[in-house]
């Protein structure tokens, strides 16, 4: 310890540049910095305490071997959320709620009613209205879900008798560590609170039992961890050769090693570290990438002090096409602007690769889009930008007698449009964005009646590019009319 003592104070006189008759005390208190011995003894204070915490949970185990470890989980928990409960937890919970808003109680509690009790969903042709539980899409169902099962967690536990060793939940899961005769009585309270929601048991296995993300292991009562995998896993993750950037495929292999680490007891990391290991190479990651960032990630783990990140600007993250190359360059322009980020997004969806899930919107019902109307005597086709659906829109250009591009087209012309077969261009709820494709359609297409004030916003820059583009489209029509069958 003295030479890295010596070593330390030399840095320090060179940094501070003080004369040699400066006391070393003075420089540590001039600098804020420890002193080597310091250091340790913070590091191995916060070892202890650390280990202290955690073995509290196995002393508590070892004293009462009669106490098994169980998995309490809720059933169906949104479809069976009990909403009628909601209204009297708020009335409870207000003194907790009010400093978050401005509405009086009153309003607040017909608010969330009134959004609990208007619930609908489309099934092909047909809407649903959801009568008990919450949708799971919707935004207030977590806060609700929660909210329930704070309530019965308060009636169940706060005020009881109940020795439990640890109770942990995380959304409907709940770890137990209690005897058998109290996680009985505690099952048959939770299920006689209200008659929809219930709540199963499990119990541990060979002394394991899988909690969230991670096996939890009773051998000689102490408790040990293991990341779970489960036996479903498909084992497919982001191939390293998709055209993703390299940030996020680093970041995809720091993931998994990070959870392997902070998931595993000691005794079982190698095991679980190789099985994350094959993992990545089975989806092609460089065995370089993954020996090197399970050494760092490792090494983090051990050596790192917890330390609280000073408050900075707040960042902005612009979402863009990752186009290999091009989106490095672009990465590289705004290095120099360090609260704005490029979020890179796959140019293909996964939900663009497979079948449908939902049931598909009729054309005219459809909203926020792009649209064109041929012409019934010409070539030429009108373009246009709504946010009604479709069908709202053609009754408006069918009755509408404002000076558009199609009104014109019609009088002057005394040419009709064929409505029935207008196309649907593009999907977009963004105004700006979609006024933006309005114009990239409009200048695109020569047939296009529409004023050239239409596309007074579309800045001359983007035409080699619409021209480019428009010229290959055309040229793969061309060749695919002309290919024999």
């Amino acid at each position: 310890m003295r030479p890295l003592q010596n070593f330390q104070n030399k840095v320090l006189r060179i940094i501070t540049d003080k004369p040699l008759y400066t006391r070393i005390t003075q420089l540590h208190e001039e600098t804020d910095l420890p002193t080597v011995r310091e250091f340790f003894d913070h590091v191995s204070s916060n070892f202890y305490e650390k280990q202290c915490q955690a073995s509290e949970l196995t002393k508590n185990i070892i004293k009462t071997r009669e106490r098994h470890i169980k998995k309490i989980d809720a059933v169906s928990l949104y479809t069976n959320i009990p909403t009628q409960l909601v209204p009297q937890i708020l009335e409870e919970k207000w003194h907790l709620i009010e400093k978050y808003t401005d509405l009086p109680k009153t309003e607040f509690i017909e608010a969330v009613q009134l959004t609990l009790g208007t619930c609908y969903f489309q099934y092909e042709d047909e809407f649903y209205q959801q009568i008990d539980g919450v949708a799971m899409g919707s935004p207030v169902a977590g806060a609700v879900a929660q909210l329930v099962l704070e309530y019965f967690e308060e009636k169940v536990l706060l005020n009881s008798s109940y020795r439990i060793t640890i109770f942990k939940r995380y959304v409907d899961d709940c770890l137990i560590i209690t005897t058998e005769d109290q996680i009985k009585e505690i099952m048959e309270v939770l299920n006689n609170l209200n008659n929809k929601l219930k709540f199963t048991l499990e119990t541990e296995l060979d002394n394991k039992i899988n909690f969230l993300d991670m096996t939890i292991i009773r051998e000689n009562n102490k408790i040990e961890t293991k990341m779970l995998r489960k036996t479903i896993n498909s084992d497919r993750i982001l191939d390293y050769n998709s055209v993703h950037n390299i940030k996020q495929k680093k970041a995809i292999v720091t993931n998994y090693i990070d959870r392997a680490i902070k998931l595993t007891s000691p005794r079982y990391r190698p095991e679980i570290l190789n099985q994350i290991s094959s993992l990545l190479a089975t989806n092609n990651y460089p065995q370089e990438m993954i020996n090197k960032t399970i050494k760092q990630r490792t090494h983090k783990f051990y050596n790192s002090l917890s330390y609280q990140n000073p408050k900075t600007e707040p960042i902005v993250y612009i979402p863009l096409p990752y186009i290999p190359t091009l989106s490095e360059k672009i990465e590289n322009i705004i290095k120099p602007y360090p609260n704005i980020r490029i979020a890179h997004k796959p140019v293909i969806q996964v939900n663009q690769l497979f079948s449908r899930l939902k049931a598909i919107v009729p054309k005219g019902q459809k909203s926020h889009i792009v649209y064109e109307i041929p012409c019934n005597q010409c070539n030429g086709v009108y373009i246009g930008q709504t946010e009604q659906n479709l069908n709202n829109r053609i009754k408006g250009h069918k009755y509408s007698k404002t000076q558009t591009a199609l009104y014109k087209h019609t009088i002057e012309n005394n040419h009709t449009f064929n409505f029935e077969n207008t196309r649907i261009l593009d999907r977009e709820k963004n105004k700006r964005t979609r006024e933006f494709l309005e114009m990239i359609c409009i200048k695109r297409n020569p047939n296009s009646i529409n004023d050239r004030t239409d596309i007074n916003g579309l800045n001359k820059i983007y035409s080699t590019i619409i021209k480019k583009t428009a010229e290959n489209d055309n040229e793969r029509r061309r060749r695919v009319t002309t290919t024999p069958t």
